[in-house]
């Protein structure tokens, strides 16, 4: 049934947008992305306003074209690391890491003790959560791991990267 429904989403996807995407042609563009070792021009800027820590973006451009926006943020009780790939100048994948700190990165042993704390801050103890979404059009074709496929929740999901990137732009402009 699953298969049946997504099926019917991809050709609606045709339909509505007169071109077909799937997930083999955004995995090959993520891996001729990735296969890239000399990029043209990387443009750093800082997102020091955008968390606790601090942060950096890093725009890829290869032969003049946006490929790929890689951002970081750090807090005090995580990090979150994001690449937003880009085909034919669109959104078309998104890899997502979050680290989840087991305590602030400040409590160290010393300080814990000096707290009279036993636990303090140790990076293998870190929760980490992955996510590899596909998108096409601003439509979130699917993502991994699998999340309901209720539409509400997916258009959410789709909604909230396609703001992320599109913040990311402005911030391109406004440099």
């Amino acid at each position: 049934m699953r298969i049946l429904l997504f099926t019917l989403f991809l050709t609606l996807i045709t339909i509505s947008f007169g071109q077909t995407v799937d997930l083999d042609s955004i995995d090959n563009n993520y891996i001729r992305i990735l296969a890239i070792q000399n990029w043209d021009e990387v443009v750093h800027i800082s997102a020091e306003d955008e968390s606790t820590e601090g942060g950096e973006i890093n725009y890829y451009y290869n032969e003049n074209k946006l490929e790929k926006i890689s951002v970081d943020y750090f807090g005090e009780m995580g990090k979150s690391s994001k690449e937003f790939y880009l085909m034919n100048g669109k959104l078309s994948f998104v890899y997502e890491i979050n680290h989840s700190y087991n305590r602030p990165i400040y409590l160290d042993s010393i300080a814990a003790s000096e707290n009279g704390e036993t636990a303090f801050f140790d990076s293998k103890k870190s929760k980490i959560t992955v996510k590899s979404t596909y998108i096409a059009n601003g439509i979130l074709l699917e993502q991994i791991p699998a999340i309901a496929f209720d539409s509400k929740i997916r258009k959410a999901e789709a909604n909230r990267l396609m703001a992320d990137f599109e913040k990311l732009l402005i911030k391109l402009e406004s440099k």
